[in-house]
This record gives structure tokens, sequence and C-alpha cells, in this order.
């Protein structure tokens, strides 16, 4: 079950062979392209801003009032177990750890702190680090601040308490965002509000405990779900779900920065309508880390396609869409540029215990599931610009048990499939993939398999990689209760290290939706100490927040 060197000669093959298989694959499938032009822009009328500067006790509130779900705009389809996909083979899967005897590469973490919970479902925990401090969020919709040595600067705070009374926004409805804009040393914080509202609060100053926040209510026309942002020098790009078609927006940044109106531009594109149970894709916005993008560049948005995604064009592949905005005009093009062709992968059915779309991930001693989000790139798309080249990372979810060969597993196991792209000149290429996916030795059921799902990734500006993950077993002896962990690899190592662990759950999680302990979430900021650490990175669940630890490499 090992990975053998065989099976790495091969992956450098892979990764040679895939332009030349992108070019006879449109040889003989029809063109995607043809499918996804964008509807024609939306250019909304300029939102004054509210100017606040509220006190922090203010904004605490009880949390018996919030609700106990906040729901989805997509479906669950109970139903009777639906045959998942046949299994197949993962060329650049990963299925043990490290990649030499006693390799331990990774430290603890330094910093280790109790974050917010909530009994919400889901909780859709979010986070982001700043240059002195970091912000979380979670469902329905609270928010909590600290320092980077881990103490608490705030109480939990009521989001939607910083809008006056009677504003859509004051409604706390949930999918909370927390983005950093380090080009401004500014935050973002976000939720949706019905019926058809985007809430965002930009901070006044550097500092998100001062209370002074620069709030808009942008009615966008459609319910916004599912919103996730990115941040790029021209504007605030943000992606939503709106069933058939997803939602492609830009806010005006440069205004919102400064407390002026502010407008928004939108334009959607169609979403394949998948087969049977598999759920439909989404797409992401870039965000920036690091230096800002070559001047006029445009932002970079992606959307993975499995070929049960689209039965009208039966390809697994990565599509890759540039959206530039002129304010002054003003104008807004979403085209896309690219689709790439990754080493074939199976998004997973879930059904499992034919509870539906979010019945994926078991957990020990008990048939309650969780969800896996399977069918989508997680948030967020990190790009990062290295002056000769660009990057953009990301991964997702998928189904890896036709890649292991100690036992045959009847169901779904989950593992992590992660990308780094690369933009020498006009296009991009898949410059690295792979699948982390380690098991136990010596498996003799498939309890004892580990799931991998619910993960985050990020780059550093000497183009090492971390990554941070849920993961659970549905072991009744020997139980590996849903817990956060993280993995990375050094830019010039050949598989990611061994994990380490910053929340381990000590009980099964009795919902089914999302995930177990849900976003892992991770932000870089470099001090550049020294040239082989990862440094300052924010790593958080629904119950623990881990940042500020160093990712070293063992002597």
């Amino acid at each position: 079950m090992a990975t053998t060197m065989g099976q790495l000669r091969f992956l450098h093959v892979f990764s040679r062979a895939t332009a030349i298989l992108t070019a006879i694959a449109f040889l003989l499938f029809p063109n995607p392209a043809q499918s996804q032009e964008a509807s024609p822009p939306v250019i909304s009328d300029a939102v004054p801003a509210i100017p606040v500067s509220a006190d922090l006790n203010s904004l605490t509130g009880p949390l018996e009032g919030l609700p106990s779900e906040v729901p989805e705009g997509e479906t669950v389809s109970p139903g009777e177990p639906e045959p998942p996909s046949a299994p197949i083979f993962d060329p650049v899967i990963q299925l043990r750890e490290g990649y030499g005897a006693g390799d331990e590469g990774l430290s603890d973490p330094i910093v280790n702190i109790p974050g917010l919970a909530v009994p919400i479902n889901p909780p859709d925990t979010v986070g982001d680090v700043g240059r002195n401090h970091f912000v979380q969020m979670v469902n329905a919709t609270l928010f909590q601040i600290w320092d980077k040595q881990g103490n608490a600067l705030t109480p939990h705070l009521l989001f939607g308490n910083l809008w006056p009374i009677g504003d859509n926004c004051r409604s706390n409805a949930g999918d909370p965002i927390v983005v950093y804009d380090h080009l401004a040393d500014r935050w973002l914080l976000s939720q949706f509000a019905n019926p058809n509202h985007m809430c965002i609060a930009i901070s006044q100053t550097p500092d998100p405990t001062a209370g002074t926040w620069f709030l808009y209510t942008f009615n966008v026309g459609t319910f916004p779900d599912y919103p996730k942002f990115g941040v790029w020098p021209d504007g605030y790009y943000m992606s939503s779900y709106e069933g058939p078609n997803l939602g492609v927006f830009v806010f005006e940044r440069e205004a919102m920065l400064l407390g002026r109106p502010a407008r928004f531009i939108k334009t959607t594109i169609s979403n394949p309508i998948p087969t049977g149970t598999v759920r439909d894709t989404r797409i992401l916005p870039s965000d920036l880390d690091g230096p800002p993008p070559p001047a006029g560049t445009p932002n970079f948005f992606l959307r993975t396609v499995d070929d049960r995604q689209d039965p009208t064009h039966r390809l697994d592949r990565l599509e890759i869409y540039e959206a530039s905005v002129d304010w002054t005009s003003p104008r807004f093009t979403f085209r896309l540029v690219n689709i790439l062709l990754p080493a074939p992968f199976n998004v997973m059915a879930c059904n499992r215990n034919g509870g539906g779309i979010r019945d994926c991930i078991p957990q020990p001693r008990t048939t309650a599931t969780l969800d896996a989000l399977s069918n989508r790139p997680m948030m967020q798309l990190k790009y990062r610009n290295f002056g000769s080249f660009q990057t953009l990372l990301f991964n997702q979810t998928i189904d890896v048990r036709g890649s292991i060969s100690e036992i045959t597993p009847a169901r779904e196991v989950a593992g992590i499939r992660w990308y780094e792209l690369r933009k020498l000149g006009i296009n991009w290429s898949i410059q690295q993939e792979g699948t982390f996916a380690p098991q136990p030795l010596g498996i003799s059921s498939e309890g004892q398999l580990l799931h991998r799902w619910m993960r985050s990734g990020a780059m550093d500006k000497n183009g090492n990689i971390a990554l941070g993950y849920s993961v659970a077993n549905s072991d009744h002896g020997n139980p590996v209760y849903p817990g956060i962990r993280y993995s990375g690899r050094y830019a010039d190592d050949s598989y990611l290290h061994k994990h380490r662990r910053c929340a381990q759950g000590g009980y099964r999680r009795p919902n089914l939706r999302r995930h177990a302990l849900p976003d892992v979430g991770l932000g870089w900021t470099s001090t550049g100490r020294q040239s082989r650490t990862l440094d300052q990175v924010a790593l958080l669940s629904a119950g623990r927040i881990a940042h500020g630890r160093q990712f070293t490499r063992r002597p």
C-alpha cells in the first residue's frame, strides 16, 4: 500500500503529460467553454456606508435566541443508498506519512486556545490571521478576537448588532466570512441576510477591537448562498451559489476602505446539472497572499468538475476564469481562459446509510455521519506572485477507496486532493498535485480506515505548503473521533510530512450536516526570521484554535 519510487516516477510523467492529454481530450469531447458564457453584468447603484463606533459591550448577547440551524439552498435527498461510482486508482495518492524513517517534519502547535463553539448546525467556522490579531466567526453570527499570544481580547460578539435596528443585516442570519486585507491592513467580515442581502463590515483601522467599522448593506438581487471572498487590489471578489447558476461579484474595495458609497458588479455562469445524488459544484475567487500581482492582473476564479457533475461534458477538469473590472467606465468581464485535466478523481456521492447527499463520513460508536462537501473546492483559492511566475493553491475532498489494496472498502473513503497551479506566461498549468490519504499499517477492517476532509491550505514566500483537515475513523475498538490535524511539505519535498494534531475529538458528533470540527482555515504572515520556517499560521476548528506554530525541518 505504500507509495513506491515507481509510482513517484509515474507522477512526474503524469504531470508532464497533462498538457498533451488536455489537447487530445478536447479533440474527442465537446468544448465546455461553449456553455460557460457569463450573463450580462449588472452594475449596482452606490450604497452608502454606515460608519459606527461600537461599544463592544453592546454587541454581546445570549446564545439561547440564535437559530439551531442555518439552512442551505441545496436540498437533501434521502433515499436508498445509491451504488457509488466504480472505484478508480489514483496515480498521485500518498498512502504513507512522510518519506523517511524517523522523519518528523512538523512541530506541534505553539499556541492552542479555546475558540468559539456554538450549538448551531452547521457551525460554519471561519477565521483569518493578521499582523496582530486573529478573528474567528461562527453561525449565527458570532465573532471573537484574540491576539497572537492566544489572549482573548473580546468576549463573543453578535455580528448583526453592529447594524442599526431595522436594517436587514441586523439579523445574524449566518454563513460568515473573515478576510484579512493585508495590503490595507484592514479586516472584512460578512454574512448574508434575507431576503437577498450581503452584509459587509470593513474595519476603519488595523485594530478590529476598536469597534470602528464601515458597514454596507448590499441588496444583490438573489439570495447569496455560500458566499466566498477573495482580496485583490482592485476589488473584493465574491462567489455565491444560486442553484442553477453561480454568482460572481466584485465590490468596490477602494471606496469601502474610505467609507464612501460603494458599488458592486455581478454576473453569473450556469452550473452543470449532475447525475444521480452527486451534488453540483461551486466556484471560488482567488485570495491574495504576499506581494500584489502584476499591475492589471485580473482576479482568477476556479471551478472543479467531476465527470458525473456535467453529463454533457463527461470530463474531470479544472476550469480557470478571469474577472476584470474597470470602475471608471464602469465595466466587468468574466471569461473562461483555461481548462486543465488533473489526475482522475471521483467526488463522493455520500448517501452512505440512505441519509442523502450529506451522509458522508462515518464516526466511531454511532451511525450518525458527517458532511464532507466533496463536490466543491474548499476556500480559499490562494494566489501568490513569485515574480517570475504566479501560483494558485487549493484542494478538494475525493473518494480514494480505489487505491487501498489491503482490503476492499465497500463504502467511500475520504482523502484530500491538493493542487499547485502555475502561470509562467499566458496559460495556467498543473505544476504539482497529490492526494493525501495515509492509512495505518495492517488494516483488517473498513472501520480502521482514516477519512480526511474539510481541508484548507496555504503557501509561504518560499513555496512551502501546509494543509489542515478534519479526520475520523469508524473503529469502535480503537476510535479516532472527529478532530483536526495538519501536515505540510517543503518546496523541494516529494510528499507531505507526518501529521500533527491541534484538536482531537473525544466524542462522536450527533449532527449530520457539514463536518466534525468544521472548516479548517489557514492563513500566513511572514516574519522572515528563517528561510525554513512557515510562521504565524492560524489553524482553527469549531472548538479550538491553534496558531503561531512553526513548521521546521529537523536537522
